[in-house]
This record gives structure tokens, sequence and C-alpha cells, in this order.
């Protein structure tokens, strides 16, 4: 790498967001769910991709964690209550745990390593439980789909969704 290529990633602010979509495929096409086994190999892969960021320079670091997965509709129609499915959220929590974890050993072995730790999970499921202070009308029903809470079959390519303001001024969570 360039002197100059050095220098921008070592002024760069490095913004990661990522998780979700390995935990919606692991929980997908495997049948044995093993959070320990699926969170450690995942953080193997983020730990060995940081330092390949690190190494050459990078140090400004913005990270957000994973949101409660087990709350979206696609997971809340296998419930029949419709509440989210604690299990799939246990990935989530998990993923933020450890990615602090991993965060705080980089930065020690890293001189100058900084990073702000996003956490999603804390923030959408504030959102969710106090959703009518924020004036939506739910956050439970998907913004397009079809069945029970909309998410019982995918969003069909001519769907319209749903923004902005609703009946009594609220908005839709979309």
């Amino acid at each position: 790498m360039g002197e100059s290529a050095e220098k921008v990633i070592s002024n760069s602010l490095i913004i990661i967001s990522i998780g979700s979509n390995g935990i919606f495929d692991y929980l997908l096409y495997n049948d044995t769910h093993n959070v320990e086994y699926f969170i450690t190999t995942v953080m193997q892969s983020y730990h060995y991709h940081l330092t390949n960021l690190l190494n050459p320079g990078a140090r400004k670091f913005g990270i957000v964690s994973v949101s409660p997965i087990g709350c979206i509709p696609r997971y809340r129609v296998q419930n029949p209550t419709g509440e989210c499915i604690e299990e799939r959220n246990l990935y989530a929590q998990k993923f933020s745990i450890e990615l602090e974890g991993i965060m705080q050993k980089l930065s020690a072995e890293f001189e100058g390593m900084k990073y702000s730790l996003g956490n999603s999970y804390e923030v959408t499921s504030y959102i969710i439980d106090n959703h009518l202070a924020y004036g939506f009308k739910d956050a439970i029903t998907a913004c397009c789909g079809l069945g029970k809470i909309g998410a019982e079959s995918p969003c069909l390519p001519n769907v319209t969704v749903e923004l902005g303001l609703k009946d009594a001024g609220t908005k839709n969570l979309c």
C-alpha cells in the first residue's frame, strides 16, 4: 500500500454495520441452532477483517450492533401471540457482547485506535416498546406482504408501501 493510501486510511472514519444477514442465513439454513458456535465463528471473522483494516493504519471506527432480529415480522408471525422470538434476539444480544470484547482487545493491541459502538439493539427495542410516544401507530405489522401481520408471504413487486402519516396523525414504523 502506498504512502498516500496509508495516509487516507489512517485519517478515515470507518463505519461498519454488519451481522444481521449472517444471523438470518444461519437460522434459515441450519437445523441445529448453536448460538455459541455461530457467534464464535462470526467473531473470529470480524476480528480477522478488523485486523486487516488496522494493520495498514485504520484507527477510527464507528460500529453499529445488530438490532433485535427476533422482533421483525418475519419471526413474529411464527409466534402465536405475535411477540418477539427471544431465541432469535439472543443471537443479536450475544453478537453485541462479543463485539464489545473484540473492540476492547483490538484497541489495547493497536495504539491510537478509537471506536464507538452504536447499540442498535437497545435503541430499536426502546422505540418498539415505546412506539406510540414516537408517533408510530404500529410496531408489529410488516410494511407490506400478506397474511397475519403482513409477514406470511413476502412483498409483491407491485405493492404500495404506506409511509408517512397514518390515521390520527401517526406514522407507520416502516
